[in-house]
């Protein structure tokens, strides 16, 4: 059998060695996606991410097996229908497989150390690399005969036979860059900039204290919060005493109990409760708080309206920042 060089063949050898190196990538996946035992209780979505990933390694699989027979039962005959068929397995599925996730998902890598990490066996910049060329393979196989399928269709080039010094001058040339570079990559200094080095040693800035915090939401905002502190503090306690209503009513005797003497009733009088009717008049009281005491980190929003509960019931924002300054120096 003679074997033609031209550049329609060269195409489908490479579409050949890109696909077959692309193929232990997707039966990692299926192996990684099928046989690997998650348990549900760490994390609902990983096994179905794996899973997903097994049916997506089958299914590039089973393409690449049709784009190997396309590419040698009809584009290595320099059928046109088998070029765009190729066209779509290249930017259709090799695509978004292989090079999209390296565009999307950017990595703080120059090229040199990204081939430095391939070169050296580290698992994802060898990853990367070899992703990245496997596709470039397959968008030059694609481009190279070109002329052939849409310029001169029909018309084949006649074999041309390449002298040996020409071919040694080719083969020696590869070998000197590819020497070249190696020799630059292994013997660069890579050194990470102090700015950078140092940087977990820098303390992050401050928390905003509680006054800042307060006093740069809205109107709506604050009010919000203290309608929902009001509504959680009296649900808080009707689900206390029910609960303790629960525990102890079957300790009691049987016999008929005035209203006030009813245990959930006991309960919730006895805990501490707010006696302003409209929440608006908490809100002007912590806004005062802060304005007065804009440096107190102590007074949590929280800690302020638990002080004016009753007991003790505070509404003087004096007497609720001594209230809160002995209780921080009592823990």
């Amino acid at each position: 059998m003679r074997i033609r060089r031209d550049s329609v063949f060269i195409s489908s050898m490479l579409l050949t060695v890109a696909l077959l190196c692309a193929l232990p990538k997707f039966l990692e996946d299926i192996q990684e996606g099928y046989e690997q035992h998650v348990s549900e209780a760490n994390d609902l979505s990983l096994p179905l991410f794996l899973h997903t990933m097994g049916d997506l390694g089958v299914a590039s699989i089973a393409i690449i097996l049709v784009a190997l027979i396309v590419t040698w039962a009809g584009y290595a005959k320099c059928l046109r229908s088998a070029w765009f068929a190729m066209f779509i397995v290249v930017w259709g599925w090799a695509f978004p497989l292989l090079a999209l996730p390296l565009f999307k998902n950017s990595f703080a890598l120059t090229f040199t150390e990204l081939l430095y990490g391939a070169l050296h066996g580290f698992r994802y910049p060898r990853i990367w690399v070899k992703e990245i060329l496997i596709f470039s393979l397959m968008v030059v196989a694609l481009l190279l005969p070109i002329k052939s399928f849409f310029v001169l269709r029909g018309i084949r080039e006649p074999s041309r036979r390449f002298s040996p010094r020409l071919m040694a001058f080719f083969v020696v040339g590869i070998l000197v860059v590819g020497i070249a570079l190696l020799v630059w990559i292994d013997f660069r200094t890579y050194e990470i900039p102090s700015a950078q080095l140092f940087t977990f040693l820098v303390p992050p800035p401050p928390p905003p204290s509680p006054a800042q915090s307060w006093l740069s939401r809205s109107v709506d905002e604050k009010y919000g919060y203290v309608l929902g502190y009001l509504s959680g503090f009296q649900g808080g306690k009707r689900l206390a005493c029910s609960f303790y209503k629960g525990k102890i009513a079957a300790s009691l005797p049987h016999k008929t109990l005035r209203p006030e003497n009813l245990p959930q009733q006991v309960c919730m009088t006895s805990l501490p409760y707010l006696i302003e009717t409209h929440y608006y008049a908490y809100v002007d009281t912590i806004t005062n708080y802060y304005t007065k005491y804009p440096h107190d980190r102590e007074a949590e929003v929280s800690n302020i309206l638990d002080a004016m509960a009753t007991p003790p019931g505070l509404s003087d924002i004096d007497q609720i920042h001594a209230k809160l300054g002995a209780d921080s120096r009592q823990h």
